[in-house]
């Protein structure tokens, strides 16, 4: 798995898998022949039904109770009772919770009533026998109820003064286990006896909150289930001897929230758990996946890659498949139903909608060796749908297959990426090794210097940080497009770079001739070339709303070719200037965009097959922000500049040496570094 995909983090994923389960439900289950699959769809709260013959999917309504009562945008649950004839289904509306039998095939999908109202429990059971096991707790009485359901007749099979859930019935339909608080305990149905198998509380400690879920039954004498033991939604996968009770950790950061699923051969179960490296390592940071544990060695591998992160694993009774639930934001919105070939690795996307399957569509293109063609198929379901839940995904993919060569088309990416809202909150953050290669980077300027040079007390106070550091450069990156350059700068700022960031940036470029060009940046400061072009980012504020922007290009003559003034923190846009992106973190960077032919390297214009351009860029400091010291007349203050020749010792020396009014320019000598802009 690749370590560019930060996108959805362990926490992120846990608190996702909250948001799509409101608990415990288990969300998909194949009929016992392993055509179909029910999909309990949480986002949508509807039934849907995948034929894996004809690939298609229908909405199952689902109605219950007389007078009929439409239950059908409230299902939660769902699982194929062994006649493959009926589905058991879980519904909760309200925090009020229903467990309903439908046979599949009846012409008006009419339910029968098996539970209903308070206190019914979320999490039930299949047996093999076709009994339907359930938990129902009492308020008033202070005492949880085990309950079975078969021909549509409920029997109470036990009682408990603790609260119960999680039933397992064993493959002979004699015994079941059964979570309690911090326990996990076996039920023997002939004699009605429990004892207890594992507790995960530790002497002297309050150990309560820690609880056994989702146990799966191996064969009569082992037993997996999920420990939570350190958070709440993470923990073990174990393994128990229910005779002996011994226990084995089969694998570390498990997420508890996700039932385990069970191959069909009994060799293998699949398991959502946070992303690690070849040697064990975990890395958080990165989206939780499905992970297949060999029960035999207790070796796992990764089965799916999803940049989101991955959820609900389910077997196909048959073998060979495994269908699971991809992510499709980092913070919930729909999930996409996939399907995974084990032999061959391949992935399929069940769709039900058309954004879904254009999606796929664009997928198959790519899987057939066309990413640019599935770039443009993802854009078109951007055009049609400007407002889809699956923006982020659809960009993500779209700057994945279109960023990297031999398919490298940076300005598709770009169009990509403007299409969301947030770039600095999602794409602009997490996309940022997708779109940014090291081969990339020009330069790199050192952190210690200029970091307190005009900052004063008063403005540290009144903006809670050393303003400086918004204007102290760390790198510089440089990608070419058909029609832009993509010019990423990083500061030493981890803040809101659509504020203060942008305070005085330049950008001079020279090519074709040094001797040729304007020489004259500043009031008190000259490049040692001449630069055909300049951009100057002037960012100024006394209070968000009377933030100002001025951007301006420059050209070989000093001449103004064009001028942008906006207010307010919104990042400004235009035909020859944008900001393409935003990123936060340890180091800030913003991304400008700009047209080439603004840039005088418009393709297709010059007598060169390619040009060689030199790139230079430099901070100001001090500014008219208030409480700043205020900027020297004739003083240069340049404060940060690439090239090995612009070091803080030498321009120091340099910029005292100048000082006063009227004399010798500061000079910022040689470039950052220089890239190739092609003819084409």
């Amino acid at each position: 798995m690749s370590k560019k995909k930060k996108m959805l983090g362990w926490a992120g994923l846990v608190a996702f898998m909250a948001i799509l389960t409101s608990c415990f439900y288990e969300t998909l289950s194949w009929s016992p022949d392993g055509r179909y699959l029910a999909f309990a769809a949480g986002d949508a709260g509807k039934l849907l039904r995948w034929d894996s013959q004809t690939e298609t999917m229908e909405e199952i309504k689902v109605v219950s109770g007389v007078p009929a009562i439409d239950v059908s945008d409230s299902v939660k649950s769902c699982a194929y009772l062994p006649s493959g004839e009926a589905i058991a289904i879980q519904t909760e509306n309200h925090e009020r919770v229903g467990l309903y039998e439908m046979n599949v095939n009846s012409p008006d999908k009419r339910c029968s009533v098996i539970a209903e109202g308070e206190g019914v429990m979320q999490a039930f059971d299949v047996s093999r026998q076709g009994s339907i096991y359930y938990v129902k707790e009492d308020y008033k009485k202070h005492e949880c109820a085990l309950w079975e359901y078969k021909n549509g007749h409920n029997k109470l099979i036990w009682t408990s003064k603790h609260e119960i859930g999680f039933p397992r019935i064993d493959p002979a339909g004699k015994r079941v286990l059964v979570a309690s608080e911090h326990t996990l305990c076996l039920l023997d149905l002939d004699h009605l006896t429990t004892r207890t198998l594992v507790t995960l509380a530790r002497p002297g400690q309050d150990d309560k909150e820690n609880n056994a879920r989702w146990s799966l039954w191996l064969n009569e004498h082992s037993v997996l289930y999920l420990a939570e033991v350190k958070e709440q939604g993470v923990g073990e996968l174990m393994r128990l001897d229910v005779d002996d009770r011994t226990t084995r950790s089969l694998m570390k950061e498990v997420n508890t929230y996700v039932p385990p699923s069970l191959s069909p051969d009994l060799k293998h179960v699949a398991v959502i758990a946070a992303w690690r490296d070849a040697q064990g390592k975990i890395d958080k940071e990165l989206p939780a996946q499905v992970a297949e544990v060999d029960l035999a060695s207790g070796k796992w591998e990764w089965l799916t890659d999803e940049p989101f992160g991955a959820s609900m694993p389910a077997y196909a009774p048959t073998g060979g498949r495994l269908a699971y639930l991809a992510a499709t934001a980092q913070d919930g919105g729909p999930s996409l139903l996939k399907i995974l070939d084990l032999k061959t690795k391949r992935e399929k996307i069940a769709w039900r909608n058309d954004e879904e399957r254009l999606y796929a569509a664009a997928m198959s293109l790519t899987r057939a060796g066309e990413p640019v063609q599935g770039a443009m198929q993802l854009k078109d379901l951007l055009d049609r749908f400007p407002n889809t839940a699956y923006k982020p995904l659809v960009v993500y993919q779209g700057i994945r297959l279109i960023t990297q060569p031999p398919h490298t088309n940076l300005d598709l990416a770009y169009d990509l990426l403007k299409q969301v809202s947030t770039p600095g909150d999602l794409l602009g953050q997490r996309l940022r090794d997708a779109f940014w290669r090291p081969e990339d980077r020009l330069a790199t300027d050192p952190a210690e210097d200029w970091v307190s040079t005009y900052a004063t007390e008063a403005s540290k106070k009144e903006a809670k940080f050393n303003t400086d550091l918004t204007r102290d450069l760390r790198a510089v990156w440089v990608r070419v497009g058909a029609a832009r350059v993509y010019i990423r700068v990083d500061y030493g700022n981890d803040r809101d770079l659509s504020g203060i960031t942008f305070q005085d940036t330049q950008l001079l470029f020279d090519y074709d001739d040094p001797a040729k060009g304007e020489r004259r940046i500043s009031p008190g400061a000259e490049w040692d070339r001449g630069a055909k072009r300049q951009v100057l980012v002037r960012h100024w504020f006394e209070a968000a709303e009377k933030s100002q922007y001025d951007l301006e290009i420059k050209g070989e003559n000093g001449e103004v070719i064009a001028r942008y003034l906006a207010s307010g923190f919104a990042p400004p846009t235009n035909p020859l200037f944008a900001v393409a992106a935003l990123y936060k973190g340890a180091t800030g960077s913003v991304v400008f965009a700009l047209d080439r032919k603004m840039l005088g390297l418009e393709p297709g214009q010059g007598s060169q097959p390619s040009r060689k351009v030199n790139l230079q860029v430099c901070t100001y400091k001090g500014g008219i922000d208030r409480g700043e010291r205020p900027r020297q007349s004739a003083g240069c203050d340049v404060a940060d500049a690439f090239g090995a020749d612009n070091t803080a010792g030498r321009m120091r020396a340099e910029m005292k040496a100048v000082g006063a009014a009227g004399a010798k320019p500061f000079t910022i000598r040689g470039a950052a570094g220089s890239f190739v802009v092609t003819d084409k």
